[in-house]
């Protein structure tokens, strides 16, 4: 599985699940260019719906 962010691939490794909350977690490969987080709230905006997906 792979995820394109930021015109570069990040590889997905898995999912996990957080044994005390039961959340699910995806584990992606090392992100140099900072968080997906950090990402969406400074490019929000600026990405469509599309991209956001």
């Amino acid at each position: 599985m792979r995820f394109r962010l930021l015109g570069s691939n990040l590889e997905v490794y898995g999912l996990t699940q957080n044994t005390t909350n039961n959340e699910y977690l995806m584990v992606f490969q090392y992100a140099n260019k900072g968080s997906l987080h950090n990402f969406l709230l400074s490019n929000f905006r600026e990405l469509n719906w599309k991209s956001k997906l």
